[in-house]
């Protein structure tokens, strides 16, 4: 897992990216975790595995919106300094 989140910044040179990158991972794993105490009928571990997902997925969901919003910014602000 940090091997691949070191090599996506080495490639993108973004951290966001990266931080993203690794919370739909784990959100992703986090229902593998519930699909897997589903078949076991383990409800105290469901109940631990769906708020884990739930707070990985707004985690996610807000820091992509953070990162539309940082690249609009810089986007304005290169556009707006090359017309000067």
């Amino acid at each position: 897992m940090g091997f691949l989140m070191g090599y996506l910044f080495y490639k993108t040179s973004n951290l966001w990216i990266c931080i993203v990158w690794h919370t739909v991972w784990n959100s992703c794993l986090n229902v593998l975790t519930i699909q897997s105490a589903a078949l076991a009928n383990d409800s105290g571990l469901i109940s631990i595995s769906t708020n884990f997902f739930w707070v990985a997925f707004k985690i996610a969901v807000i820091v992509s919106m953070l990162l539309i919003r940082i690249s609009s910014n810089v986007v304005t602000k290169t556009s707006l300094q090359s017309e000067s």
